[in-house]
């Protein structure tokens, strides 16, 4: 597998999307990139179309073996209030 990591670092200061700014301090985004690339990780999205509550959840293993997991998940508002609650 492989991926394209454009603009990795700037070279002068300036807003961009670099994730390394021109003294070589990491930004946020730096930090969130840094998750994505780990071996073993959930992935989850919301599919396009009229579907309010389908979420889609993918458990990505790239390592050469098996684990046993467990997982829960909440979807809440932003006043805090849980509107639906799962675990497997």
């Amino acid at each position: 597998m492989g991926s394209l990591y454009w603009q990795l670092n700037d070279v002068w200061p300036v807003a961009s999307w670099a994730t390394i700014d021109y003294l070589q301090n990491k930004k946020a985004a730096h930090y969130k990139i840094k998750d994505l690339y780990e071996p073993l990780t959930l992935a989850s999205y919301r599919p396009p179309g009229d579907y309010e509550w389908l979420n889609v959840a993918y458990a990505v293993n790239d390592y050469n073996k098996q684990f046993t997991c467990k997982f829960s998940a909440k979807i809440m508002n932003f006043s805090g209030t849980v509107m639906q609650e799962t675990s497997l």
